[in-house]
């Protein structure tokens, strides 16, 4: 189902799959998994974690992500500061 395209063959301007994971070690093997597993699709994947420069997660998060890999505490960060970003 996450490889099914919207209407007229249009990708989905949602956020479709979020993993949330306690630690950013696990989260960025997690992160490296799903990107080798995606290589040849059309999903895409973003890694938002803690560690990392927050500026460049939200450029990321802005484009609406099929699949987003986080920790708990940067997510909510961008759920609250992240213009364009959220869970709806």
């Amino acid at each position: 189902r996450l490889l099914q395209l919207g209407a007229a063959g249009a990708r989905s301007q949602e956020t479709r799959v979020v993993v949330l994971l306690p630690s950013r070690e696990l989260a960025a093997q997690c992160h490296a998994v799903m990107s080798a597993l995606a290589r040849f699709t059309p999903l895409r994947v973003a890694l938002v974690v803690g560690g990392l420069p927050a500026a460049a997660q939200e450029v990321v998060l802005r484009d609406r992500p099929d699949v987003v890999i986080a920790t708990p505490g940067r997510l909510i960060d961008h759920l609250r500061n992240t213009a364009r970003f959220s869970l709806d």
